[in-house]
């Protein structure tokens, strides 16, 4: 009889089995529970002008960007010659990549966020978010949202010469290496190169190597150097005594021509809107330009109710010293009043 036990028991094994899978079926299912995505972050392509191109880091593969195309972070981006591409991120920054540049997307997370999150009429990013650019070589130009900074948001821009903090602004950043064919009497072991940053509003905040303090590029402002001798780690270009570390003042013809170009990410990316995630936080700006938590579905529908004009043929609206016109329509993020 002894021998008979073993395949009674498995029999009963497989009996059990499927009254478990057909209660399992019976059951309705739960909702997923847990706290929600941590990363809703989304890069879109607005623009493409020329040849540019998109490839991760260690691998030979690159394709072409298009309109419409989306990049992540991980991935780097290069422009040809007389080639241009504008993104628009889901925190409401806009940033254009210029000739023969070299940008990686280092980082771009974002937390969830309510409602639906339109481009034109923001202030300030939907949520937190951290970003995290790394400039190569080329020129970039960027219009960032006011930051939520009580949340630990971040907007950095890496280059060779250091850390540059955004704090919620609109600015240009460059860095030119000369390649030494162009310079028969440059040492052979160096290479320089030019760099700039042009504040149009806001600030930001260049963090140097072996420097005890940044340097604080505020609105109308820039930061130029030619020539840089890169072959130089002692910092000596930015270092504390150096006068070139000094900001000066921005002249009307680099403000005009940087004010124009932003005039135009702002047009193109006036029509976008990111939708947000059920269930999360809606975060509008206040009287005082913070950000508070709303749970109201209809809030994060009424950011901001003096956006109504999206384009200004003018573009007074984006002078970097603006009158004081409370109920006057805007159309950059922060119009001039810093972080």
């Amino acid at each position: 009889m002894t021998r008979f036990l073993p395949k009674f028991f498995l029999f009963a094994t497989l009996c059990a089995a499927l009254v478990s899978a057909m209660r399992a079926q019976q059951e309705p299912a739960k909702e997923p529970q847990g706290e929600l995505p941590k990363n809703v972050a989304n890069i879109i392509v607005v623009q493409v002008t020329g040849e540019v191109y998109v490839f991760t880091s260690g691998e030979t593969y690159r394709f072409a960007l298009r309109a419409g195309s989306m990049v992540t972070e991980g991935q780097m981006i290069a422009t040809g010659p007389k080639a241009s591409v504008m993104l628009a991120f889901s925190n409401g920054a806009t940033v254009t990549i210029g000739e023969n540049s070299l940008v990686a997307l280092d980082e771009f997370t974002q937390t969830p966020f309510g409602a639906v999150f339109k481009m034109s009429e923001a202030l300030s990013e939907p949520s937190s978010s951290q970003t995290n650019l790394d400039l190569v070589r080329g020129e970039l130009i960027a219009n960032v949202k006011k930051l939520n900074k009580e949340e630990g948001s971040n907007f950095k821009v890496n280059t060779p010469l250091g850390v540059a903090g955004i704090r919620g602004t609109t600015f240009q950043i460059s860095y030119i290496p000369d390649s030494l064919q162009s310079k028969p009497n440059a040492r052979a072991d160096s290479l320089t190169a030019d760099f700039a940053i042009v504040m149009l509003e806001g600030l930001v905040e260049m963090n140097v190597p072996n420097r005890s303090r940044p340097i604080l590029i505020p609105q109308g402002k820039q930061l130029v150097l030619e020539n840089v001798d890169m072959a130089d780690t002692s910092g000596a270009a930015l270092g504390d005594d150096s006068e070139a570390s000094e900001p000066s003042t921005s002249s009307a013809a680099a403000q005009a021509m940087l004010m124009q170009r932003v005039q135009t990410m702002l047009n193109a990316t006036a029509d976008i809107s990111i939708p947000g995630t059920p269930g999360a936080k809606i975060y509008t700006p206040n009287t005082a330009g913070a950000a508070r938590e709303n749970t109201d579905d209809q809030g994060g529908q009424q950011q901001s109710t003096d956006t109504s004009a999206e384009t200004d043929s003018s573009g007074e609206n984006l002078s970097p010293s603006p009158p004081p016109q409370p109920d006057a329509p805007r159309l950059s993020p922060t119009d001039g009043t810093g972080a």
